[in-house]
């Protein structure tokens, strides 16, 4: 069970600073706020994908 909570408490830390950083890179400052949502969702879907690779 800890392993669900440190999973779910680094991918979400993760895609929410990377999903704002590439929102910012490809739509500039106007926009990163309503769409830097959109990524990290998607990061943290891919995070939770790639766990399931992994050993835990």
């Amino acid at each position: 069970m800890n392993n669900v909570i440190l999973l779910g408490a680094l991918g979400g830390g993760m895609s929410g600073a990377a999903g704002y950083f590439l929102a910012e890179k490809v739509h500039g400052n106007e926009k990163v706020n309503d769409l830097y949502p959109v990524y990290a969702v998607i990061l943290f879907g891919l995070v939770v994908i790639a766990s399931k690779f992994l050993p835990l």
